[in-house]
Formats: C-alpha cells, structure tokens, sequence
C-alpha cells in the first residue's frame, strides 16, 4: 500500500502541529499578560533585584556581586533577576519588558517540551503537555506573572531530560549528559531553591542504580563538579554572609504558625527551629495538618492539568495513576529517576502547602504525571500490541484535533484572537500615584517610614524615595509595635487595606479593612499623637486606600 505522507515528510505533521499550538499560546498568553497591568506579590522584589544587578555592574560583574556579598536577598535566587538585568530600567516600561520576555521563555517552554516529552515518554504526553502549556487557564495566569517559574519550568525540564539521557547511556555518553544535566541543575538552583531537590533526585538514583559502583564512576564526580562549578558564586555568597552553603531564608517560614511572623525585627536573628514549632504545635496536630495538604497538593495538580477540575476523585486518581504507572513502567532506569524527583518535590511542597500553597511551586514537574499517565496504553493488560498501538494512535489523533479546535473555538468565543489582547499592558491605580507623589515631596533624606506590601505601593523598583523605608514588621500587640516606633524615630506610617488586614494583632483595635473589600480600610479610633497627613481617596471621612500619618510626636 502507497504510503499517504513520504518518510521525508513525516516532520511536516508535528511542524504544523506545534505552529498551531504556539498560535494559542500567543493569543492566549497575552490575553494573561494584559490582565497583569501592575507588579504586585513577589514581582517588584524581581524588579528591584535586577536593578541592584545591572547598577553594579550587570554580567560582567555578578560573580563579585554574589561572593562579595552584595547580593544579600537571603529568599529569592538571583539568575532570573541577572537576566532581567540586561534590558532593567527605572521607568514604567520596564514591567513591560519584563512581561514580554517571560512571552518568551513560555514560547521556549512550548517547543522545547514537545521534543523532549517525546524523547523522555511518547507522543501523546508531548502532545497532551503543550496543550496544557496552551490552555491551561491556571497555568497561563501563573506565567503572565513577572517571576522565574517560567524559567525554572524550562530549566528543570532541560536538566531531567540529559539526566535521563545519562541514565540511558553508557561511559563518555553518559558523563557528557550527566554534566549536561548538572548544568542546567546548577541554573535551576540559582533561579529558585528548589532547584536543589533535583539534585538530590539524581544523586539518590545514580546510588540506587549503579549501586558501589556510583563512588568509582568519574562521570557521576565530573557532574557533580559541574553543577557546583555553576551554583558556586551563590554557594560562596551563603556561606560568607550566613555559614551555610545552601541557606535561604524561607526555610524558617515552615516553623511559624503566623506568616506574619517573618517580619518580626529579630526573626532572622533568632529564627523558629523545628524543636521549638513541633514542641508548640504537637506532632499529631502536625501529621493530621500534613495528611490535608497531602490531598490538596493532588488538587493543585489535577487542576493545572485537568483544565480546572480540583474535586477529589479526579486528583486522587490522577495521583494514583501516576503511581502506579511510576511502578508499572518496563523502563525501570526512568521510572527510579523521575519518580524519586516527584516523590521528594511533591513530599515537600505537601508540607510547604500551608505556608505558600499556590500553584507555580509544582509547575516544573508538572510533566512527570502528565508523562507517566501517558504510558499507561502500554500496560493495558490482555490486549494485543497491535491493537494497544491502535488505540494509542486513535487516542493521539484525537487529544491533537479536539484540543486544537476547542482551543481556537474558546480563542474566537472569547475575543481574544486579535492584536487587541497585547493592550494596555500598564495601569497604574491613582491610589498608587497620589502616595507615590506624596511621599517623593515630603519625604526627607534623614526620615524613617514605615510601609507594608500593599498593591499600591509597589513603586520602589521605577522611583527613588528618599529616607529609609522599613517594611512594616510584625508585632503581636499595637504597644510593641509603638515602642518600636519610637526606639527607630520613625517619621511615618503609611497604611493600606492589606496591611491592616495582614496585622490584625497591631491594628485591629484602630483600623479594620472595610468588609468585602481588602483594598480599603475604615478608622475606628485615631491612635494617640498619630497625625493624619494624607488620605486617599481625597475628601473621604470614612474608607481609605491610603492613610498616611506623623508619628513623630511620639518620639520627639
């Protein structure tokens, strides 16, 4: 029988299927990008990292910035920030460049996932992974969002991908592919902490697999010479600045009951151990917590993967499938390998899920369940190998075709199809102006204020204020916080909805947020000698955005 497509061609087919899936990711990603119009959360912090970077010198200076110790942010790690460095700016049009490059990583994200989804599983997982990096809803919003998860999705894929490839093969093959892997382990490690869990991962599995032979094989010690070769100018710069190589700060978050507690003035100083939480808490209390988070966990993954869906018996059973095709898989060297990563991550994040639970922490190994559940055509037991390969090619055929037009169908229903969706990338609240402007005309060189997080003034990484800003600590009664006012001769307090709301122990007796809306604040009683010199929205006697008060009175 003539073949329909010549073997020369063959490429043709998944060429015009990744066009076609890249064509919803653009329209689709920058509709996400668009509804991002303000840095807010962790992203300033990204912003006004690579403007510490490029000010000092940028990438022909970021080894000295790191081992010197200039470098001091102990949470955040900083290879995204260096490439953000390269077009930093201190305007307002730097947030959009920002936006636009992490575009960027996502449209390499997308075809790079497809090859090696391929290579590492088959064709249904690659298929099924880009429809999900397309789609996904959850998925797009978290990657709109100017943070490194974009970056660190791609780089944990590329690093798995040559420690596979290593894993398959043998002597100088192997090493070049381990410290390939070690390679792109070591920028994971510097794009985020969690980066070192799939070093670990490659260690445990190159022991459980080679076994003695693991401490004479001189590619397993050149790969893990590669990655620190790589991670060594942040090694350096956590031992000079803390004794530990491999410190970060958020490490302690797990210890506390309060998130809050992590402003405290004395909390890097003077952490929470795990001896003191677990003496505080109760284990039992503890496990029963854990057991929770464990289920919530599946329903983060079961809704970035299933489009949405959280109920429980679509996440426990698209963690049991998982499961059990890690077990049932004939490619035991793969099976070892990913699923010791995803079982130490996934392990983690559980229990990580009640300080930070949101869903970018387990997007970079997002794939290992959407590639394992993908060979499960293979292990249909009591069928025959041809007719499990048709199943599998009609199974194919039709993930590629519903998902392309569901896709396109959503992309015309929803109007996104159309240059329109990349406007308006910047929007600027006028709560956020009029504090801004405040603050740059009376704020003096000598002065202290004190500031929370607030949406609304996020504006430290485009405009220089003058004074020292403190972030709004956390104490547990407003009399701490009083006298910490006056021992730092403070000059004023800025307050926001956000902030009231996020510390209650200090405010609740003077302001409240106002009820269904965070953003705003209602004053029940003005504190003692605290006097009010700014207020939006202007000519408002009763909710705020923004109050800003003079404490000085107490202290001069």
């Amino acid at each position: 029988m003539k073949k329909l497509l010549p073997d020369k061609c063959k490429f043709l087919i998944p060429l015009f299927f990744i066009l076609a899936v890249f064509g919803l990711y653009f329209f689709n990603q920058g509709y996400y990008i668009g509804r991002n119009p303000y840095p807010s959360g962790d992203e300033p912090d990204y912003l006004v990292g690579a403007m510490k970077i490029k000010d000092y010198g940028g990438l022909s200076k970021i080894i000295s910035y790191l081992t010197s110790g200039s470098f001091s942010e102990s949470k955040k790690h900083p290879f995204y920030m260096l490439l953000l460095s390269f077009f930093a700016d201190k305007s307002l049009d730097f947030f959009v460049y920002a936006k636009f490059f992490n575009f960027i990583l996502g449209g390499l994200l997308l075809v790079a996932s497809y090859f090696i989804m391929r290579r590492i599983f088959n064709s249904f997982a690659a298929v099924f992974y880009v429809l999900i990096l397309a789609l996904s809803e959850l998925f797009l919003a978290e990657t709109a969002l100017v943070v490194p998860d974009n970056l660190m999705t791609l780089l944990i894929l590329l690093g798995c991908y040559f420690y596979y490839l290593g894993f398959k093969s043998k002597s100088i093959l192997q090493g070049k592919y381990w410290v390939l892997g070690s390679v792109f382990c070591g920028l994971a490690y510097l794009t985020k902490p969690n980066g070192i869990f799939l070093l670990a991962s490659f260690i445990f599995s190159v022991i459980v697999i080679l076994g003695k032979r693991t401490f004479k094989s001189k590619q397993f010690y050149l790969s893990l010479l590669a990655f620190l070769v790589i991670a060594s100018p942040l090694l350096i710069r956590n031992y000079v600045l803390y004794k530990n190589p491999f410190y970060n700060n958020n490490v302690s978050l797990l210890w506390i009951e309060n998130r809050q507690e992590r402003r405290a003035p004395d909390f890097n100083q003077a952490p929470p151990t795990v001896f003191s939480y677990f003496a505080k808490k109760g284990v039992g209390n503890e496990l029963k917590l854990y057991g929770e988070n464990f289920v919530k966990m599946a329903s983060n993954f079961s809704m970035l993967i299933l489009f949405g869906e959280w109920q429980w018996r679509f996440s426990l059973s698209l963690l049991l499938l998982t499961v059990l095709s890690v077990i049932l898989d004939k490619d035991k060297k793969r099976a070892k390998f990913l699923g010791v990563f995803f079982g130490f991550s996934y392990l983690f994040f559980a229990y990580n899920y009640k300080v930070s639970p949101h869903y970018r922490h387990i997007m970079p190994i997002m794939f290992i369940p959407v590639g394992f559940t993908s060979i499960i055509f293979g292990n249909i037991p009591f069928i025959s190998l041809r007719s499990k390969k048709f199943l599998y090619n009609i199974a194919l055929i039709m993930l590629a075709v519903m998902g392309l037009f569901l896709g396109y169908k959503k992309l015309y229903s929803e109007k996104r199809f159309s240059w329109k969706v990349f406007e308006g990338q910047i929007d600027v609240s006028e709560a956020h102006i009029q504090t801004k402007n405040w603050l740059v005309s009376n704020v003096k060189d000598l002065d202290t204020f004190v500031m929370g997080l607030d949406d609304n003034f996020m504006f430290s990484w485009y405009t220089d204020i003058k004074g020292k800003r403190v972030i709004q600590p956390y104490f547990d009664s407003f009399e701490k916080f009083s006298s910490f006012l006056i021992n730092n001769e403070v000059h004023y307090v800025v307050l926001g909805g956000q902030t009231v709301n996020s510390f209650p122990e200090i405010y609740q007796n003077y302001f409240v947020k106002k009820s269904n809306s965070p953003d705003y604040l209602r004053r029940v009683v003005e504190p003692d000698r605290w006097v009010a010199v700014f207020s939006f929205p202007f000519g408002n006697e009763e909710h705020f955005k923004v109050l800003i008060y003079d404490v000085s009175l107490l202290w001069k």
